[in-house]
């Protein structure tokens, strides 16, 4: 590949089993809960109420994967039900205040029961969440993502040198939705930017700015 590859194949390898994780498991999962994909959700009204369901689990769903790539970031440290949720304020509606991490923790716990590499702790209160992204199907990831890795996915991703963790359509989607619909979610849209941000910087840390 031309140029300087700011990550080392480490991080690469990383971001390629995050990406197949969500794409193979995590997606085809929602997909079902939901009874709609996610073309489907996103053709949806930004009101409607199962499209709000479907995009509130996704984001949770793709939080999670970046607490994975970047453990060391602080927003990411000890992932708990509740920190997860509080990292997606505003996208979590419930009618009684306080109820967003038990919302997060059935949600978690369904994952957990039926995709392996996702782990919920024995914790009786505010249970830890891990996410195995080692030893996924590790063979010829590397390539893939170096074939992924190019200006044009750099650009339109806004993460440098990562693979987003949907091939750049869901992602773009809700980071660069139309400022002017669902204000009530531009929050999370930008949080969840920052988080990639984020992860790039530990990334870089990672591999000493290579």
């Amino acid at each position: 590949m031309k140029g300087e590859e700011p990550f080392g194949d480490d991080m690469k390898a990383h971001a390629a089993n995050a990406k197949k994780l969500y794409q193979q498991k995590l997606l085809p999962l929602l997909e079902r809960e939901h009874g709609l994909s996610r073309d489907d959700a996103a053709r949806l009204p930004r009101t409607d109420a199962r499209g709000v369901a479907f995009r509130r689990d996704d984001r949770l769903a793709k939080t999670l994967l970046l607490s994975a790539l970047a453990p060391e970031v602080e927003s990411f440290k000890g992932m708990t039900v509740n920190k997860l949720a509080a990292l997606n304020h505003g996208t979590i509606r419930t009618p009684v205040p306080g109820r967003e991490g038990q919302i997060v923790l059935d949600l978690v716990r369904k994952w957990a029961g039926e995709i392996g590499q996702i782990r919920l702790g024995d914790e009786a209160i505010n249970p830890s969440i891990a996410v195995q992204l080692t030893g996924v199907d590790t063979e010829g990831i590397i390539a893939q993502a170096a074939s992924e890795d190019n200006p044009g996915n750099r650009v339109r991703n806004e993460l440098p040198g990562v693979p987003a963790i949907d091939g750049g359509l869901g992602q773009s989607r809700m980071e660069r939705g139309n400022p002017g619909q669902n204000d009530q979610a531009n929050s999370g849209r930008s949080g969840l930017a920052h988080y990639h941000r984020m992860v790039a910087a530990a990334a870089a840390k990672r591999t000493g700015g290579r």
